[in-house]
This record gives structure tokens, sequence and C-alpha cells, in this order.
């Protein structure tokens, strides 16, 4: 792959797959390698994980930000995969992972803007939400950023590498990194900021603003 364009006549639309093909057969077949498969499962189950991720973080672009951090990270670790639940399941879990990581740093930049739950941000959300699910032009654009980036980070310095993996991949919190790795937090920081900006540089090659962070 030379680019993050999308040719949309090479999207599965509705119907692409048919209705009996189950998500466990699409798993089987993704984790065989085919892309198609796997951007099918993105389409039946990106809107309501992003419906997941929207009523935790309250803010759209935060919403579209954690949701192609989470498709990268289902299409990096799909082979992790064992089905002890469903797949939707599954993706809304790292959804939501990814979700709460925008809000801790969230807080961690602003200590005084906590949560609010002002009048009318429930129901009138979710509601206008509704409409604003990733088309199959979008989740080929974010599959296709989950290729390159999954090339790009198996280019990094293995020092990097493992650690941008395993923060990413594992779900752990920076100290458990360090703690698997066996090195300080410091130096777990320094290694994933330096792997992020190599990402960063690499992606910006091809047009792709910024790795996730």
């Amino acid at each position: 792959m030379n680019s993050t364009s999308c040719d949309v006549n090479e999207v599965p639309a509705t119907g692409a797959f048919s209705a009996d093909v189950s998500d466990d057969d699409l798993v089987t077949a993704a984790q065989r390698g085919d892309q198609k498969a796997f951007m099918e499962l993105c389409w039946r189950h990106s809107a309501v994980t992003k419906r997941k991720i929207f009523c935790i973080v309250r803010n759209h672009e935060d919403a579209d930000d954690a949701l192609q951090d989470t498709l990268f990270r289902a299409f990096l670790h799909l082979d992790t995969f064992r089905r002890s639940c469903k797949f939707s399941t599954w993706l809304a879990t790292i959804g939501i992972n990814s979700a709460l990581m925008i809000m801790r740093k969230r807080r961690a930049r602003r200590d005084t803007h906590a949560s609010t739950n002002s009048p009318g941000t429930g129901p009138l959300d979710v509601q206008e939400f509704a409409d604003r699910s990733p088309g199959p032009e979008r989740i080929c654009l974010y599959q296709q950023e989950c290729l390159l980036l999954r090339r790009e980070v198996e280019k990094l310095h293995p020092s990097l590498r493992s650690v941008v993996k395993h923060y990413y991949g594992s779900d752990c919190s920076l100290d458990k990194t360090a703690e698997a790795h066996g090195i300080s937090l410091a130096a777990t920081k320094s290694r994933l900021s330096r792997g992020r900006g190599r990402l960063r540089s690499s992606l910006a090659r091809y047009g792709v603003s910024k790795a996730r962070s």
C-alpha cells in the first residue's frame, strides 16, 4: 500500500456479505488475512461501538479519534481474539478502554475540568449522534490506516516496538508496561514518546496526519 486513498468502488457496501455469514466466519477469514472480512466486521459493529464511546467522551472529535484507535488495536491484535465473547463485545471493550484513556488524558491536562452532567446532554446527544456513524468510505480509510500503522510499527527499533505494542495491545498502564519490560517508568515514557514520534514522521509521508497517542 502506497497511500491512504480509497477506491469507494472496492468498499463492500451494505449486503456485500450475506447475513448468513456469521461474525465467527468473518473473524476466521480476517485472521487468515482477508481484509474485506475485517472491513465487514468494522461495518457491522463500528456504529454501536462509536455510540458507546461517545457516551463516555461526549465529544464527536474525540469519539472519532477513539474509534480509529479502536479499529487499529483490533486489527493489530486480531490474532489474539480467542472468541471467549462475541466479536462485537470485544470491539466495544477496546472502544471503551480507548474512550477512558482519552478521559484520563483530558483530566490530566485540565484538572479543573471535571466531568459535567449538564441538563439536556443525555438523550439529545445520543439522538444527534445516530446520524454520525462511519460510512464505508470512512471505514475503508480507517482500515488502510490500520494496515499502514501495523507495517510502520514493525519497522520500529525492537526496544521501541515492544513498548508500543505492549502498551497499545494490552491496554496496560505505563506502570504495568514498565514492569513488564523491566525498565523504569521514565524510560517507558521516553520509548513510547520516541515510538510515537517515529510513527508520526513515517505516517506523515503517506498523508496521515497523526499516529494514535
